[in-house]
């Protein structure tokens, strides 16, 4: 099953180039919240697999973005890069797309320093999360 799993993700990851016009920054942009089309067509029609990659995601979202928000309350720029690009990879993992894309842009902003804009950006991960939610229950 790992490997299956392993051979899906080397063929089908979802890429986000970070120059990529994804309108992340411009309020909710035309991203998805959640691609559960292309989730499917990247894992095969495995809904018993996206259905259990999407819950173990979800299970550690809200503490992964509260590390991140911790990190960017201390104005730890290197830790929000690394959370940021952590949880960039995990959400295109399972086509979160646009929480995904915001991840770039926090990113992007602490590689740039930008103590405001990675607090303005961080300040929309709470409602990135229950958007997620949202639309992962079909809501």
């Amino acid at each position: 099953m790992l490997l299956r799993v392993l051979s899906m993700i080397a063929i089908n990851f979802p890429r986000l180039a970070p120059d990529s016009d994804t309108s992340a920054s411009s309020g909710h942009g035309s991203a998805p919240v959640f691609d559960r089309a292309a989730a499917l067509l990247g894992y095969g029609g495995d809904v018993a697999l996206l259905s259990e990659l999407v819950k173990i995601f979800d299970s550690n979202l809200g503490s992964r973005i509260d590390d991140l928000l911790s990190a960017i309350a201390r104005n730890d720029l290197p830790n929000v890069m690394s959370l940021a690009h952590s949880l960039k990879g995990s959400s295109a993992f399972v086509y979160a797309m646009r929480l995904s894309a915001l991840c770039i842009e926090i990113e992007k902003a602490a590689r740039s320093c930008s103590s405001e804009d990675v607090a303005a950006l961080g300040a929309r991960l709470p409602e990135e999360a229950k958007a997620f939610r949202k639309a992962i229950a079909g809501r």
